[in-house]
């Protein structure tokens, strides 16, 4: 018996990794004893999860990878459909790249001199200055491409972008390297002078991407009937930090006038680069609606943690102090103490001089 999750590449560590202990196991034994009828019962567990997830994977059912719309209008007939990529997007993103490496360069020196005053110049190692003069041949070379030719479709205003992020990493590279120290003013001038360029050329991009995918979801749409339309399901494969904000779900999101999150017609699935495990994490998200449905009146309960509010109930016990704690903690205060036996002793003198009247 194997920890259930090992039936996905990828979901635990190498053991050949050098961080991984000789004795590493994804369970404790307790949970994987073939004798124990509650182990085999479990298992059993999760062979029926994973053939009734299979077998409510819908279709027409499209995933994206990259640059690419992978269509199943059946179980067993997958095509590549369509490319919404254009090349345009890729080279205005490695424009962009072409001052972010000097940035992360020098980034990575000035945190690792524990943040140095703005204006505090830091002395560039041997070894750096080499890096930076062989990204100096690198810019050269750059420099002498003909950019109206890269860029035929672009205007001439954002070809004369295309110039000063090349142009303007060359200066501040080559005045770095010569000057052979740094400071962070010089290095955040430097980004402010390439920030606009880097905001248009990430537009023009996203533009670009948008209407590839447009076209070939307009496409799609137009080949398949109204009830297969209605019936498509979505995959998008999501970088962790973009998620929500990433450009394909933002997209689907407004086309069909869903949540971004928790919506029936498209899953978003982050850090997927294997298909089978796209494909099973969307027959997941359809059970696991079904069960929620069933179990707790809620198709999404089950997109979360299960375990969440339990967790959340206990930790709450273990960091809450209690209404006698609270007043055990108060009453250990010396100023309470104090006051409290100043009463007493105020109250003992004015019933004694009632007395005494």
């Amino acid at each position: 018996m194997s920890c259930p999750f090992l039936r996905f590449n990828g979901a635990y560590p190498s053991q050949t990794k050098s961080w991984v202990t000789s004795n590493w196991q994804p369970q404790i034994q307790a949970a994987s004893d073939p004798t124990d009828a509650l182990v085999t019962i479990n298992e059993t567990f999760h062979k029926t999860y994973a053939a009734a997830g299979d077998s409510l994977r819908p279709t027409p059912l499209i995933l994206l990878e990259n640059d690419y719309i992978l269509l199943w209008r059946t179980p067993n007939q997958r095509e590549v459909y369509a490319t919404i990529t254009p090349r345009l997007y890729h080279d205005l993103k490695m424009t962009c790249h072409v001052p972010l490496v000097v940035i992360i360069m020098l980034e990575a020196i000035l945190v690792g001199t524990d943040n140095p005053a703005p204006s505090q110049a830091i002395t560039l190692s041997v070894l750096d200055c080499d890096k930076l003069n062989a990204y100096l041949e690198q810019l050269e070379a750059l420099r002498s491409q003909q950019w109206d030719e890269r860029f035929p479709t672009l205007s001439e205003a954002d070809v004369r972008l295309q110039h000063h992020l090349v142009n303007t990493t060359y200066n501040y590279v080559q005045q770095t390297a010569t000057a052979g120290s740094t400071t962070r003013a010089d290095l955040l001038a430097f980004a402010a002078k390439i920030q606009p360029a880097l905001r248009r050329n990430v537009t023009l991009a996203a533009a670009a991407q948008v209407d590839g995918l447009h076209a070939a979801i307009d496409r799609l749409q137009a080949e398949l009937t109204e009830t297969e339309w209605n019936r498509l399901t979505i995959g998008l494969t999501a970088p962790t930090m973009a998620r929500t904000r990433s450009l394909a779900t933002l997209y689907f999101a407004k086309r069909f006038g869903m949540d971004l999150q928790h919506n029936p017609k498209f899953f978003v699935m982050e850090e997927i680069d294997q298909e089978d495990h796209a494909l099973r994490l969307i027959s997941t998200h359809i059970l696991d609606s079904h069960l929620s449905s069933a179990l707790y009146e809620d198709p999404y309960y089950l997109w979360k943690d299960i375990m969440g509010d339990g967790a959340s109930e206990r930790i709450e016990q273990l960091f809450t102090t209690s209404v006698l704690e609270k007043c055990t903690a108060v009453w250990q205060q010396p100023y309470l103490k104090g006051l409290v036996a100043g009463v007493a002793i105020g109250g003992l003198v004015v019933w004694w001089m009632k007395g005494c009247v």
